[in-house]
């Protein structure tokens, strides 16, 4: 991180193209990377971030906890099996 090729890899292991796929995690580097490999990203407050918060960052949804972050993926998991 945040070069793309990470997050690109985990892709083609999962069969999901990049652009259809989350990145959740809790830095600045986490979602440079999930831009780089052109994924949305969610952000975590609270985690390593190098004692900044997260919140100024343009990330597609910043969440409190982990638990948020699933449920706002697990509609667009439903949403694409229909």
């Amino acid at each position: 991180k945040p070069h793309g090729a990470p997050v690109l890899a985990a892709c083609a292991r999962l069969d999901v193209p990049a652009a259809d796929a989350v990145m959740i995690g809790d830095s600045e580097n986490d979602l440079l990377s999930a831009r780089a490999a052109g994924c949305r990203a969610i952000l975590v407050e609270g985690g390593y971030n190098e004692g900044r918060s997260v919140a100024a960052l343009p990330a597609d949804a910043i969440v409190e906890t982990l638990v948020d972050a699933v449920a706002l993926i697990a509609p667009l998991a439903v949403n694409d099996a229909l």
